[in-house]
């Protein structure tokens, strides 16, 4: 299978050897996300972004990193059950995190689910009630 996101054709080749470095890929993607402020989808090519994290699932269906950033891919390109079923499985795997509360918080309110609103909100300002994300909640919310 060749994958085109940019790579030479050589280092597009993905094979099983390969496959078992997807996960030492992505922490060095992690590693350097933080200088972003963790907007890595921000980036032109967000759908090449989203193959690759799609193969990391492949080889890891439970590695945090790559279900949410699938998960604010879809939110923010209008998939929002797509969206909700990441974070499920986010919540399953990872700790609760202000950048994660306040996406589900999101993708919960586009879907009109208040109960899931309650608690996203509730948890993150109970949690991380200094972060900017929780600011940014009291912003959405007015409260």
């Amino acid at each position: 299978m060749i994958l085109d996101v940019g790579l030479s054709e050589a280092s597009c080749r993905i094979t099983d050897v390969r496959y078992r470095m997807l996960d030492t890929v992505l922490d060095a993607i992690k590693g350097v996300m933080p200088k972003h402020q963790g907007r890595f989808f921000k980036k032109p090519d967000n759908h090449a972004a989203a193959v690759y994290f799609r193969m990391v699932l492949e080889h890891n269906p439970r590695q945090p990193q790559a279900l949410l950033h699938l998960a604010r891919y879809n939110y923010e390109t209008g998939k929002v059950l797509q969206a909700r079923g990441f974070m499920q499985r986010y919540f399953e795997v990872a700790m609760d995190t202000p950048e994660a509360l306040l996406l589900a918080f999101r993708i919960e309110r586009v879907l009109g689910d208040k109960n899931a609103q309650a608690s996203f909100a509730l948890r993150l300002r109970g949690k991380f009630p200094q972060s900017e994300e929780a600011r940014q909640l009291r912003t959405l919310t007015g409260r």
